[in-house]
């Protein structure tokens, strides 16, 4: 049933929305989550993050507030039962887009976990531009090279050189915010920062489960890279968790990253087959 069939109404979600959300991602018959390091409850209150409710009933959500500046990613998007996918979808994002606009942000981004997302997007004029791609590693970890001196464990402290360093690193789509870093050494497992010549040219950040580890965030200053920074840190990832019995490391990247793949690749990784395609638009 279409939206406008019903006693519906969209608001923006708070934080004394929260038991409604969770109740929605608990039975959504269509869900769609971002991959990153924020739960749905720490964006409540920011802008757009929409509640639809029928009856009272908590019937769809969206999430994209803007994070990094400039770059509203889609991060969540969950529809109850009983209602028309795309209806809602329209519904939702018609509201949802000059909010992200109004909050700051020049372009949406979405990263499609589900199959049936693409399809919603295009007919929303999203373009795919790119992919993301998985890798595995489940080889020997490699030999410790001498002389690798100032890798040292990442600390609060660092998050503000981390972010200016992710912020020189990437393309603006692609950086992530000082908030989104401090999310991510909080679930850390094991972080690392590589300073050299008294500044940080290099930090990972890698998190555990009992699958094995994986490299979620590696950035290298660019007036370092093509140097074998960026190798001398996976490379002592990939020992820490062979050392600590997590023998499989797992990576994503850019289908575009051609420097990435080869580095990865170089270390042992090989391509899985999970392939996610990124849908942009401008607003």
């Amino acid at each position: 049933m279409k939206p406008s069939e019903r006693v519906w109404s969209v608001q923006l979600a708070s934080l004394e929305d929260q038991d409604l959300v969770e109740g929605l991602l608990e039975s959504a018959s269509w869900q769609h989550r971002h991959l990153d390091w924020a739960h749905p409850g720490d964006l409540l209150g920011q802008a757009p993050y929409l509640l639809a409710l029928d009856e009272g009933l908590p019937a769809a959500c969206l999430a994209a507030p803007p994070d990094p500046e400039g770059v509203s990613w889609l991060r969540l998007f969950a529809v109850a039962s009983g209602y028309e996918l795309e209806a809602v979808w329209q519904d939702m994002w018609t509201r949802a887009a000059p909010a992200a606009a109004e909050a700051g942000a020049k372009l949406a981004a979405v990263l499609c976990l589900a199959r049936w997302l693409p399809g919603l997007l295009a007919g929303s004029g999203f373009e795919q531009t790119d992919s993301v791609v998985f890798l595995e590693w489940a080889g020997q970890a490699p030999a410790e090279r001498a002389g690798l001196e100032g890798l040292r464990p990442m600390v609060q402290a660092d998050l503000e050189a981390v972010a200016e360093l992710d912020h020189q690193a990437f393309d603006p789509i692609w950086r992530h915010s000082h908030t989104a870093l401090e999310l991510a050494l909080r679930q850390a497992s094991y972080a690392t920062c590589l300073v050299r010549q008294g500044r940080m040219v290099a930090y990972q950040i890698s998190t555990g489960s009992a699958f094995g580890g994986h490299l979620a965030r590696l950035a290298v200053d660019p007036a370092w890279q093509g140097q074998g920074v960026a190798q001398d840190v996976v490379s002592d990832v990939l020992r820490h968790f062979a050392t600590n019995r997590s023998p499989r490391v797992t990576v994503n990247t850019q289908a575009s990253n051609q420097r990435s793949l080869r580095l990865y690749e170089r270390l042992g990784f090989g391509r899985t087959e999970q392939v996610f395609p990124v849908f942009e638009k401008a607003l």
